[in-house]
C-alpha cells in the first residue's frame, strides 16, 4: 500500500473512531511498526492529528489545533492507554471529564467513579458500563467518600485506576490533601493492577498531607509537558513512564 494511501486510511479511522492504536494499524495495513510511527509522526507534524504514546487521536477542533486546554492535552494522552474489556477505577477530575472526547463511540469498559459528575458524563458514552460508587458526598468535589466507598473499592480488582494530582513529588509519591478523598484514592491505587497519575505541572513538586501512592507503585505520570522536560527526570529515575 503506497504511503497515501495509509494516511488516507488512518485519518479516515480516526474521523469514525477518534482514537487508534499504532498496534492495530500494523495489523490493518499490514505495515511495520517502524511504518506506522514515520506515519503517525508526518500526519501529527502536518497537523492532521496528535501522535501520543501508543497511538495517535483525532483533533477535533473546528480549525484543526492540537488540543490547548492543560486537561485536554492530558487527556489526549491518557486515552490510547485504555484498553477493551476492562475495570476502570477513577476519582474523576477535569482531564477525565475531558478524555471521554477521546474515547471511541465503540470502546468498551466498565468504569467505576466515586465522581458525580464523572458518572453523568460517562453515561452518555454508548458502549461504556459505569458503576457509581456510593457514600457521603464530599460537597465542594462532588465525590463519594467515606468508610462505605472504601470498602467497595477494596472488593475490586481493577485494571488500572487514573488519578488526578494535588500534589506529586519523586519521593513522596501522590499526596491528597482532603484526608476522606485520600482515603478513596488510596483504596483505589491498592486495588488497581495499574496506577496512572493525571498531574498539571502546577502540581508537581508539590506536596500535600497525605500520601496515596508511593512513588514505586505509580505507573504512569501523564503532564501536559512534552516528557522530555528535565522537570520530569526524577520520576523518569524512579521508574516511573512519563508522557
Amino acid at each position: 500500500m503506497l504511503k497515501k494511501e495509509r494516511h488516507n486510511f488512518i485519518l479516515s479511522y480516526l474521523e469514525l473512531n477518534g482514537t487508534v492504536m499504532a498496534s492495530a494499524l500494523c495489523v490493518s495495513l499490514s505495515a511495520s511498526h517502524d511504518t506506522i510511527r514515520r506515519d503517525l509522526r508526518e500526519l501529527s507534524e502536518d497537523g492532521k492529528l496528535m501522535k501520543v504514546h501508543g497511538g495517535a487521536v483525532l483533533i477535533r477542533s473546528e480549525t484543526q489545533q492540537l488540543p490547548s486546554t492543560v486537561a485536554s492535552i492530558i487527556a489526549a494522552k491518557t486515552a490510547p492507554l485504555l484498553c477493551s474489556d476492562s475495570f476502570i477505577l477513577t476519582c474523576g477530575g477535569e482531564a477525565v471529564m475531558e478524555m471521554y472526547r477521546f474515547i471511541p463511540s465503540y470502546f468498551n469498559a466498565t468504569l467505576l467513579t466515586a465522581s458525580i459528575h464523572t458518572a453523568a458524563r460517562y453515561c452518555e458514552h454508548p458502549t461504556m458500563e459505569v458503576v457509581q460508587l456510593g457514600d457521603r458526598i464530599v460537597k465542594t468535589s462532588k465525590i463519594a467518600a467515606g468508610g462505605e466507598a472504601t470498602a467497595k473499592i477494596r472488593q475490586i480488582r481493577a485494571d488500572m485506576c487514573i488519578l488526578d494530582s494535588t500534589g506529586i513529588d519523586p519521593l513522596r509519591g501522590l499526596t491528597e490533601s482532603n484526608w476522606q478523598i485520600a482515603q478513596v484514592k488510596k483504596a483505589m491505587a491498592e486495588s488497581s493492577a495499574i496506577t496512572i497519575c493525571l498531574a498539571a505541572s502546577s502540581t508537581i513538586g508539590k506536596i500535600a498531607a497525605m500520601q496515596v501512592c508511593a512513588p514505586q507503585n505509580l505507573a504512569y505520570l501523564i503532564t501536559e509537558l512534552d516528557p522530555r522536560d528535565t522537570i520530569l527526570d526524577a520520576y523518569r529515575a524512579r521508574g516511573i513512564i512519563v508522557l
